[in-house]
């Protein structure tokens, strides 16, 4: 015997106000769009005399939005900014080389969020300084970006308690670099577009500028 699905729905209301004490006013609201019957169950009262942060505003209005307007601009989840859905592609980043898909259309080249703007890839990269002679080399790992103050967690203090902003697991790349070399510029390169979600640690290119520094 098949044991029944659950969801929101199926909830009892006393949980379901359980769940709202713990949720920002655009939470209640993305719920309260969600269904009927959620619409019906959440109220808005206790938010009425209190001032929303930016975010809140943000978020917000990003639920309200004409669906029909998202189909030609984005706006950013980081800068919040509004720019054709062409520069949510990493292929349009200054950090990766432009790749195509076999219909023409652009692919991506790292792994990336899709509703943050091309702008930001760099935010991914670091560069650690070595001993002269020590490691040499890219690597590669997951990490978490707070939306709110762009950070990587894993590398900076992030102390950010924005409700609203989200914190998105993503995959970063660090280059550990000898300190006589001097690094100028780097770009990611894809001869291929990925296939699946295994394809994204596979194949991945960095063509780099670089001089030896000079001595004395």
């Amino acid at each position: 015997m098949a044991t029944p699905s659950r969801s929101l729905l199926s909830l009892p209301p006393e949980i379901l106000y359980e769940i709202a004490d713990y949720l920002p006013p655009e939470g209640i609201l993305a719920l309260k769009l969600a269904h009927p019957v959620l619409h019906h169950t959440f109220l808005l009262p206790r938010f009425e005399n209190t001032v929303p942060s930016d975010c809140t505003r943000f978020a917000i209005r990003e639920y309200l939005a004409d669906k029909k307007s998202r189909t030609s601009t984005i706006r950013c989840l980081l800068c919040k900014k509004t720019y054709p859905q062409s520069m949510f592609s990493t292929s349009e980043s200054f950090a990766c080389k432009q790749l195509y898909k076999s219909d023409g259309r652009l692919a991506e080249v790292i792994q990336y969020p899709k509703r943050v703007c091309s702008w930001h890839v760099g935010l991914l990269t670091r560069v650690i300084r070595a001993n002269a002679g020590g490691r040499d080399e890219w690597t590669s790992t997951m990490g978490k970006w707070c939306m709110h103050c762009g950070r990587i967690r894993d590398w900076n203090e992030c102390t950010c308690e924005c409700n609203s902003c989200p914190v998105i697991p993503i995959r970063t790349y660090t280059r550990y670099m000898s300190n006589n070399m001097e690094w100028k510029n780097f770009r990611f390169r894809r001869e291929v577009p990925v296939e699946n979600e295994s394809g994204w640690t596979e194949n991945l290119f960095v063509e780099e500028k670089y001089c030896t520094k000079a001595s004395g």
